[in-house]
């Protein structure tokens, strides 16, 4: 499981298609699209660590470099603040940070010669400081760290996505939370694990409500192990 700079999951796709707040429709007004590109809304509305955030996605015949100077041309012009170049995974991340929003977009090659990536803005000025804690509800094991917590109330459904991390091995995770789960009167829907221990999923379902349980160590000397619950509510 690798996570992004924009704390998503790329394994999982999170389709959201509702309209968004006054605030959000506004900033997009000035927040260009790349050039000779398509954009989809991921989600409009979402809250990541009590911060609400938007995530849409691009593809573009241009170039990545193209995609990065039309950017760092269009935010230097600004003059709000000087957009920073960095690179995460082999991806090229611009962004621009003011008192109201930090905008960003990371963007990466495809296969046509093109270029594809998403566009995210997190309001800053929205912050809400009384809202629930990450991680918050969650029991999870002694020295788990909460890497994200997003909720999105966008679509015909509410979804809760927690990225957690610990030095405990597959197998424990895997019976810690399955235990965990059973004991908040969740049942078990199937479950799945590599050969090589490395990785496993597991579903549960309490009447309606549905969470999905992934939990990784790919490299196992870094003595790291990611979890992920996907929490998924019908409205």
């Amino acid at each position: 499981m690798r996570i992004d700079i924009l704390g998503n999951v790329c394994a999982v796709s999170i389709l959201a298609l509702a309209g968004s707040p006054a605030f959000a429709a506004s900033v997009w007004d000035d927040f260009p699209a790349p050039p000779e590109s398509r954009v989809q809304i991921v989600s409009d509305y979402m809250m990541r660590n009590n911060l609400p955030q938007s995530i849409r996605k691009f593809t573009s015949s241009r170039s990545v470099d193209d995609v990065v100077a039309f950017y760092m041309k269009q935010w230097e012009a600004t003059g709000i603040s000087k957009p920073l170049l960095s690179q995460v995974d082999g991806q090229k991340v611009v962004s621009r940070g003011s008192k109201e929003n930090f905008m960003t977009v990371q963007v990466s090659p495809d296969s046509k010669g093109g270029s594809s990536g998403y566009m995210s803005v997190i309001y800053l000025s929205k912050f809400n400081g009384d809202g629930p804690k990450p991680g918050e509800g969650i029991t999870m094991p002694d020295s788990t760290v909460v890497m994200t917590d997003n909720r999105s109330d966008d679509g015909p459904k509410s979804s809760r996505l927690v990225v957690l991390q610990n030095g405990h091995s597959v197998d424990f995770n895997m019976r810690f939370f399955r235990s965990s789960f059973r004991f908040g009167g969740w049942m078990e829907a199937g479950n799945l694990t590599l050969k090589d221990r490395s990785s496993a999923s597991m579903t549960f379902r309490r009447g309606v409500d549905e969470v999905n349980v992934v939990i990784t160590n790919k490299a196992a000397e870094s003595g790291v192990t990611g979890v992920m619950l996907n929490y998924v509510t019908p409205k």
